[in-house]
This record gives structure tokens, sequence and C-alpha cells, in this order.
């Protein structure tokens, strides 16, 4: 297989994705040297491709995070658009619009392929070109977009780099999900390793595929959640990451979620839970031997959990938000799973986590077992 090493060029990628397609579709190694990539639009890896540094350490960056809102609705099928403010914006960029009635994956990416005055004549990337974005609905425009997108893909290896969003602004909205550092969907095969991931204005890896293996990975101040696996995301593995200081869940179980091992993982210091989102129709997860410490809600938040592990976590010093409030486990219409062997500390001058495991309204049988030093 060819290994190609990317040459720093003035466009969008850095020439990154001008050295995936010198593969021409029939798979290879492409090595990134060391330095800092200032990104503009996606990096799209297709099937058959090992992304990685080069042993130096390689950061792939954006600009800062900008917006406009809409000036009118968007128009059925076209994709040009009125906005407010063009600062910020260039030629090549992606964008993303939303709105507050459609959004995730019903946002909108495009490439900006001309301005003039307040008007951007764009490319559809991803999208529906259907749906109408109406200003009633607060109608944006940002320059929001996944650094490595992985779409109707399979065998796919990242290793060793650094993905830096910048600092975002509090007082922007929350990025999609579709803008995740990495974001994939309907893939499968998928290893990621040793990768950082740090003030990203969304979620750091999304995971809507199966077979994925996400290891070794550091996930520091994303707006939304650290890790995300959803969309029916199958035989998943996710071994020795940290995720700290996140706006949502260190890690999020989102829809459809099966047969997936989250094991020896660190969650910290995130706003939301330490692991949340874990219920129906999620099933047959394992999730064991992680810490869950300092997380400003529950330590793990699982609403209609059916047939799960939780064993042997440890669930320190959690409900920093409102002390007292959220335990260190917390089910709720739960069934078939086997809960035990964690271990529950707070040893903090004024105790936050100060209840283990709440249980409210099991739907059927469950082995729930409490274990303290």
């Amino acid at each position: 297989m060819p290994v190609i090493i990317v040459k720093k060029q003035n466009t969008p990628t850095c020439g990154i994705q001008e050295s995936i397609e010198q593969l021409k579709g029939s798979g290879g190694t492409i090595v990134i040297p060391a330095g800092i990539y200032t990104i503009r639009k996606s990096i799209l890896l297709p099937s058959n491709v090992s992304f990685k540094g080069d042993g130096g350490k390689v950061v792939l960056t954006r600009n800062l995070e900008t917006f406009s809102l809409l000036k009118e609705d968007t128009k059925l099928n076209s994709m040009d658009v009125e906005i407010d403010d063009t600062k910020g914006l260039k030629v090549g960029d992606e964008v993303m619009i939303k709105d507050f009635k459609e959004y995730s994956w019903h946002s909108r990416h495009l490439i900006i392929k001309n301005i003039e005055g307040h008007h951007l004549t764009l490319e559809l990337l991803f999208g529906k070109s259907e749906l109408v974005y109406k200003t009633e609905h607060t109608a944006r425009l940002w320059n929001w977009f996944p650094m490595l997108w992985i779409i109707d893909s399979e065998n796919i290896t990242i290793k060793d780099i650094e993905i830096d969003g910048v600092d975002w602004d509090p007082a922007i909205d929350r990025g999609d999900f579709t803008c995740s550092a990495i974001h994939t969907r309907n893939s499968k095969d998928l290893r990621i390793n040793n990768v950082t991931i740090k003030n990203w204005p969304a979620d750091g890896i999304s995971i809507q595929s199966s077979n994925a293996i996400v290891e070794n990975c550091f996930i520091d101040k994303c707006r939304n959640h650290g890790l995300h696996p959803g969309t029916g995301a199958s035989y998943g593995t996710w071994i020795n990451n940290t995720v700290q200081n996140c706006g949502m869940d260190g890690f999020f179980f989102c829809m459809n979620v099966k047969n997936t091992v989250v094991s020896g993982n660190t969650f910290i210091n995130n706003s939301n839970h330490g692991i949340g989102g874990l219920g129906t129709p999620d099933r047959g997860n394992i999730v064991t031997n992680n810490i869950s410490c300092g997380n400003g809600m529950h330590g793990l938040e699982a609403t209609r959990a059916e047939d799960n592990i939780i064993e042997g976590n440890i669930f320190k010093n959690n409900s920093q938000k409102e002390p007292g409030k959220y335990s260190a486990i917390y089910l709720k219409s739960h069934q078939g799973n086997i809960v035990r062997n964690n271990i529950f500390i707070d040893d903090q001058e004024s105790p936050t986590q100060t209840t283990n495991i709440i249980c409210e309204e099991p739907v059927g049988e469950n082995i729930i077992e409490e274990l303290t030093p």
C-alpha cells in the first residue's frame, strides 16, 4: 500500500485532502509531518486509509469561531444565503446552517464558493437541499465542521495527532454533534488511537458507526460531550481514554448503542454526567473499571437501561452542580441489568455525592449490589 507524506500547501486543508486524493481510492497511509495545520474544511477519510502523525507533534487547528444570523429564510433547493455578517469567512471555508427546528442530521454542511456583500454562494457538502431554514426559528450560519469526517467507509485508522479547536465562546450556542472533532457515519472497522482533542465547539469523538475501537485518547474542554457513540453504534470498544472538563457528559450513550465495551476510562470534572444516556434501546453494553470523578451530575445515569453490566467502577465526588442532588449511579425504569462491585467515595470536606445508588421504578428484575471501601 502506498505511503504519502503530506506536503503543506495553501489550501483549505493545508494539502492534506490533496494528499489523500493521490491514493485514488486504493487505500494507503497518509503521514503528517510535525507542525501546526490551520484547517478550514473537513478532511474526508475514505476506506482503507491509515491517517497518522510522523511521531512529532501534529496539531490540526481551526480559525476562531464565527457565526451570523440569516437575513432571510433559505429558499427551497437553493444553496445561496443572505447573512448579517461575513466577517471571518473566506471562499473555501466549510460552514453549517441550522435553526431550532432543523438541526443535527437535518443541518446542512456547505462550502463557500463566493462572497459578495452579505450574499454567500454555497455548494452542498452534506444535508438535504429540500429543507428550508427560517429566520423565525433563528436560522444561523457557523464556521463549524468536523475536523475528520468518515462517511460510508471502512477500515480506517487515525493515530498520533492532536486536534485543537481554539477557545470557544460560551455565549454562542452549543455545536452540533455532526460537527464533532472526529465524526463518523454509517461506517465500520475504525481505529482511533492516541488522539488528543481540546477546545472543540461540539463533541470530541462522535461514532455513529459499528466496530470502532477508541483507545488511549485524551479529550479536554469540548463544548458538548467528550465521547459519543450513537445511531446504531454496535460492537464498539472504548478503553483507556481520559475525558475532562467537557460541557456535557464525559461519555454519552446516544441512540441504539449495543454490545459495546467501555472500560478503563477516566471521566473527570465534566459539567453533566460522567457517563450518561444509557437507556433503551441501548442493550448488552459493559461499563467496567472506569473512574467517574468530580462530574456535575450523576457519576452514571441510566434511564430505561436494559441488559447492561455496570461493574467494578469507581464513583467519586460527583454531583458538583448541586451537592446532594445527584447520585453515583442513577437507574430508572430499568430491567435486566447487573450492577455490582462498584466503589463509592466522597472524601471532600463538604460531601456532594451523598447517595451511592438511586433506583426508581424498575420495570423488571435487576441484580444490584453496593460496595464501598
